[in-house]
């Protein structure tokens, strides 16, 4: 399946699997060592046949998003983390309350600065 090994399989076993499919052809042991699409992790699966729609990664990302209270639950990739997109429904106010930021309120804003 993947061409690091050579299997002699007899016709009828072949047969009874329903045919000469990918997923009839014999695995060998070998474990696939090619990075995913994201560039974090890897294949490791046996005999994966290497192409790469399958070495699309199935993990969530999980990374610290920029707000640093939540982390990145969108499909493992590449690159930054898009902004996160939690947002409080509670207005922000500074210190002494003049100055306040209605809800929503994005993750991660600081308070505003104290106009007094």
């Amino acid at each position: 399946r993947c061409g690091a090994c050579v299997d002699s399989v007899q016709c009828s076993v072949v047969v009874a699997a329903g045919g000469p499919t990918e997923e009839a052809l014999p695995r060998c042991a070998r474990l696939c060592n090619t990075k995913r699409t994201c560039g974090r992790h890897r294949c490791n699966e046996r005999c994966c046949g290497g192409r790469d729609e399958l070495h699309v990664c199935p993990l969530v990302c999980g990374k610290a998003l920029r707000c640093g209270r939540h982390s990145c639950e969108e499909q493992c990739h590449k690159g930054p983390c898009a902004p996160c997109l939690q947002a409080s429904m509670r207005e922000l106010a500074c210190g002494c309350g003049a100055t306040v930021y209605p809800p929503p309120v994005p993750c991660g804003t600081e308070p505003p600065a104290c106009a007094r």
